[in-house]
């Protein structure tokens, strides 16, 4: 995961190759214009919830906004999936993940 500046610079990276402007991400994130202004300029917390009002806002996943193409694609494929994924499929899959990590921690 990204740190919140490289969040925010990619929230920006986001809005402006998708030209919008300001505005425009706050009003279809149902959020005030100096609310998401400030969580840019990293004066505002993006929470998990604001975080995934801000994705619907610019058409991607959270996955896309907290990782930087090119960069952890396997973890960027695994949290793209995840986010398709219904509750139920969720949590079997963190069931899962956690089986094998405690497999591997056995091994070694």
């Amino acid at each position: 995961m990204k740190s919140k500046n490289d969040v925010t610079n990619r929230l920006r990276e986001i809005r402006k190759a998708k030209g919008l402007t300001q505005r425009d991400v706050a009003e279809k994130a149902g959020m005030s214009v100096s609310y998401y202004t400030e969580i840019e300029l990293q004066k505002k917390q993006l929470n998990q919830r604001r975080l995934e009002d801000l994705a619907k806002a610019l058409e991607v996943s959270s996955s896309e906004i907290l990782f930087i193409p090119g960069h952890d694609e396997g973890r960027m494929a695994v949290m793209s999936a995840y986010d398709q994924l219904d509750e139920q499929s969720r949590q079997a899959l963190l069931n899962m993940a956690q089986t094998l990590v405690a497999a591997t921690r056995t091994k070694a």
